[in-house]
């Protein structure tokens, strides 16, 4: 969220997006902004896009910040396939 702060000293909000590729990441994103937004007293938060990857489809944003995870675990990519 120090990123989010940072960009919203110099650009509006309606100008940001934050995409992730899951929708739990998504929901720890809204957490965080809901509590940013109580923090800064801004009510303008809201208008981040905060999306999975699929959902921003033919959307636009001057920033976006895309949110990735890293694993111990290989899990799906184990498979040759």
């Amino acid at each position: 969220m120090n990123m989010v702060k940072t960009l919203l000293k110099t650009f509006e909000s309606k100008h940001l997006a934050i995409i992730s590729p899951y929708q739990a990441q998504q929901k720890v994103y809204y957490r965080a902004l809901y509590q940013l937004q109580s923090k800064l007293k801004k009510k303008d938060l809201q208008a981040i896009q905060n999306k999975t990857i699929d959902s921003f489809q033919e959307n636009e944003a001057n920033i976006i910040i895309l949110n990735l995870v890293v694993t111990k675990k290989l899990g799906f990519m184990q498979e040759i396939n």
